[in-house]
């Protein structure tokens, strides 16, 4: 089942709110930057060790 958002958006935008709780909680900071009519990019920055623990469960 899919939930529109408040202005009828095809999501409710909760995936970015989960991204970046879990980005702060491993003590990492989550930027935007944004540019009408070319798109958006998020940025996830990681401590070193939590980016090198990432990856090793991602590899296991």
């Amino acid at each position: 089942m899919s939930a529109r958002g408040t202005c009828g958006e095809k999501s409710t935008g909760l995936g970015l709110h989960l991204c970046k709780d879990l980005t702060e909680k491993l003590n990492g900071q989550i930027t935007v930057k944004s540019q009408e009519g070319k798109g958006t990019t998020f940025c996830i920055q990681l401590p070193p060790y939590q980016a090198e623990l990432i990856a090793a469960e991602v590899m296991h």
